[in-house]
């Protein structure tokens, strides 16, 4: 658990550092959420990192837990494009 936390926090950091937040989450724009590309490139960044973990075999299950939640919203994303395409929005 401690790597994981470890690995996710230091993202999250150089993340918001190249942002000039570094106190505080931005949640992501609307586009995000029903972008698909976007759920499923954090889904294989979740599966890389889970690959790099070698002796901490419940980081590691958790990982790839968190790669099928974000499958698992790409999908849902492709619906939501879908129904916006039916009803001609």
């Amino acid at each position: 658990m401690r790597s994981l936390t470890l690995i996710v926090g230091n993202r999250l950091r150089r993340e918001l550092a190249g942002r000039g937040n570094s106190d505080r989450v931005v949640p992501p724009p609307h586009n995000l959420l029903t972008n698909p590309d976007h759920w499923r490139k954090r889904a294989e960044e979740c599966r890389t990192i889970a690959d790099t973990i070698r002796y901490d075999d419940v980081s590691k299950q958790r990982l790839l837990r968190i790669a099928a939640e974000y499958d698992r919203m790409a999908e849902h994303a492709e619906r939501q494009l879908a129904e916006k395409k039916q009803s001609g929005s």
